[in-house]
């Protein structure tokens, strides 16, 4: 089930808050995106893809040394495959439009509003 995935990923990564703020702030721009460029809604493990693509990009970004796309294969259990995993990125990141920057004030304006 997605808990156990989300638990398995986290404590596989030892994604750290930096990384785990980041998947969120992805995550909401994913979703803020009103374009049909999303990913297939119909895809019954659409929510595995999105947890998955947005810690994936997360700690890329936000840690010095990145980790393989082979490693997040073992990060969540063989649930997706390397080519699996290299398109969702691909995809991911299109949507995004690579604008991963997440130390903008505007990016921490909005956390804080939220978080108060």
């Amino acid at each position: 089930d997605l808990k156990n995935f989300a638990y398995h990923l986290l404590e596989t990564t030892k994604a750290t808050n930096e990384v785990l703020l980041a998947a969120l702030t992805y995550s909401d721009r994913y979703f803020q995106d009103t374009r049909s460029r999303q990913l297939s809604a119909d895809d019954y493990l659409i929510h595995y893809r999105l947890l998955l693509i947005t810690m994936l990009t997360a700690y890329k970004y936000i840690n010095e040394r990145s980790v393989s796309n082979k490693a997040w294969t073992r990060a969540c259990d063989f649930t997706f495959d390397l080519e699996e995993i290299n398109e969702m990125e691909r995809e991911f990141l299109d949507i995004l439009e690579y604008d991963l920057v997440v130390e903008d004030p505007n990016t921490q304006k909005q956390w804080m509003s939220r978080l108060q």
